[in-house]
């Protein structure tokens, strides 16, 4: 069978895969998109089954031109044999995930939040008020009002930023202790809640969703699943990994090509 993201991917790496671009890129079939997106019960089922339907037809009408291009661009026989074969071990990730140690991951976060208090409060003690780290406006106020440091702006958004970034660039300027006693508590708070308290499968599993054409690179890119739960499993930092534990009869290894 023919996968129009993974083809697509293949052809034109550093363009958008989806079905949306797709359609646009390859057939003359009118924009339909947001139609699903759109669509409400009270519609009724004849406009969801004809975007449906669209869905199907679009596909495989664009599959046809991609084929073409392929075979015209010498990449079909690298798809068959370099990308399809990477579905099946993808899905089998997928369905299977890692087992957690849930009571470690319980107590990490615990031990976690504990730590996220005590610097919190030599935080609070150093400025003499209390600050959350995670508010954007109190940061900008701190930095501007309180402790005069320079304002950085954002390059993409152009107003004022208080991000990891800028605050690495005021730590060099100005060398400043609440600037690390911040970043220790942010650090701290997402590994808490991005890994410790991710949302695991009732079975006590971490379920990512693997996508094969998420990089430009080839590299495999994942993220939470369709369900809601799971994390990148791909970012857990040394830390947090040892709440990660093998199935019974099986063993970890980590390879370095290094």
């Amino acid at each position: 069978f023919m996968d129009t993201m993974l083809l697509h991917h293949t052809l034109w790496v550093e363009l958008p895969h989806g079905l949306a671009f797709i359609s646009t890129a390859y057939t003359r079939e009118p924009y339909y998109k947001d139609d699903g997106r759109a669509w409400k019960p009270s519609m009724g089922d004849r406009k969801l089954w004809t975007y449906n339907c669209k869905d199907n037809t679009v596909t495989t009408e664009a599959s046809q031109d991609m084929l073409a291009e392929a075979i015209e661009l010498n990449l079909y026989d690298f798809y068959n044999e370099h990308v399809m074969p990477r579905f099946e071990p993808c899905r089998t990730m997928q369905v299977l995930g890692v087992k957690i140690n849930r009571a470690a991951a319980v107590e990490r976060a615990h031990l976690c939040r504990k730590e996220e208090e005590q610097v919190q409060a030599k935080l609070n003690a150093l400025l003499g008020m209390e600050v959350n780290v995670d508010s954007p406006k109190q940061l900008i106020e701190l930095f501007s009002t309180h402790l005069n440091f320079d304002p950085i702006y954002s390059r993409k958004t152009q107003r004022l930023t208080t991000d990891e970034a800028a605050r690495e660039k005021l730590y060099e300027k100005y060398q400043h202790p609440v600037l690390k006693l911040i970043d220790t508590i942010k650090k701290k708070g997402h590994i808490r809640s991005t890994y410790y308290e991710a949302r695991f499968d009732p079975d006590s599993r971490l379920r990512s969703s693997w996508n094969i054409s998420g990089t430009e690179t080839g590299r495999f890119s994942a993220s939470s699943n369709v369900f809601g739960t799971g994390t990148n499993l791909q970012n857990f930092p040394l830390e947090a990994r040892e709440i990660i534990i093998p199935d019974s009869g099986c063993w970890f290894m980590s390879p370095d090509l290094s």
